[in-house]
């Protein structure tokens, strides 16, 4: 008979952990992810980035209103843009690790708060589809609330 295994539930890592493990996937395979992401997007490329026109110029007015981006997608293909972020892939890992005490702050800041959603979300009911659609909305609304209460967020 094998060895018993001692079942502990956790329904959120402790921040300590979270940085472990966020830090350990990215050096074990952060940048064949990156990579591997960038060449296989969900959606094409320039067409999306197009289609987002709209939230694009509720940030960055003054770039739209010259069209700058427009342009410069319009120049590109899918393959111009995955070439730059492949190139610079290998950069993701170290500037993470670099930023590591900055990571490691802002998990520390965001997983209480992140605690308490999933708190309040976990002590709804989840037997129909309509209850679920509100724990989905619930989620939502609170995440949106949260934001911006992590300094930096």
């Amino acid at each position: 008979m094998s060895t018993p295994v001692n079942v502990q539930v956790r329904r959120l890592i402790d921040p300590d952990t979270w940085v472990k493990r966020m830090l350990s996937s990215l050096s074990a395979v952060g940048e064949a992810n990156y990579k591997d992401g960038i060449t296989h997007p969900r959606k094409p490329i320039i067409e999306s980035s197009v289609a987002a026109e709209g939230r694009y110029k509720a940030v960055m007015r003054k770039v739209i209103e010259e069209e700058r981006r427009k342009k410069g997608l319009q120049g590109l293909t899918d393959n111009d843009v995955a070439t730059y972020a492949v190139l610079f892939a290998p950069r993701l890992v170290e500037g993470v690790k670099t930023r590591e005490p900055k990571v490691r702050d802002r998990i520390q800041k965001w997983h209480p708060i992140l605690s308490e959603i999933v708190q309040k979300i976990d002590q709804m009911p989840n037997t129909t589809d309509a209850e679920r659609e509100q724990r989905m909305l619930a989620n939502l609304r609170a995440l949106k609330a949260a934001k911006g209460r992590v300094k930096g967020g």
